[in-house]
């Protein structure tokens, strides 16, 4: 795993994009050139047929055409799992392979980087835009 960097300077607060950054920071998208930026996914992403990516060979992966389609895609991932009534431990689990992931770690940071509760619906903490 690479080494952790400090957190970005402009701290969003909307809880979507807390959770979306904090996921691209723990999956090293800050911390480049790695696969993740290689491969333009900074959710570490598998290939889903998600609109402007293509399958990675020999990886269940999936390569976006840009760095700005790799993070609409990571940003609908999220939105998806938020608008399903989730809570972030949930969001992390259904992210995480436990073959491969450290769960613990993985959730202990992204909890402290966004500052969220693990077991409270993320829809109940977002923006009254997004319930509209």
């Amino acid at each position: 795993m690479p080494p952790l960097l400090p957190a970005p300077a402009v701290r969003p607060t909307d809880p979507v994009e807390l959770i979306c950054c904090a996921i691209a920071r723990q999956e090293g998208w800050f911390a480049g050139p790695n696969r993740p930026t290689e491969l333009n996914n900074p959710g570490d992403l598998v290939f889903a047929n998600q609109v402007n990516a293509s399958p990675v060979p020999t990886t269940s992966l999936a390569r976006f055409s840009s760095a700005q389609a790799g993070i609409i895609g990571l940003k609908r991932d999220v939105l998806a799992l938020v608008a399903g009534g989730d809570t972030l431990r949930n969001i992390l689990a259904t992210w995480l392979d436990p073959r491969v992931d450290n769960v613990a770690v993985y959730t202990a940071n992204v909890a402290e980087w966004t500052g969220l509760p693990l077991d409270v619906p993320v829809l109940e903490l977002v923006p009254q835009l997004y319930k509209l």
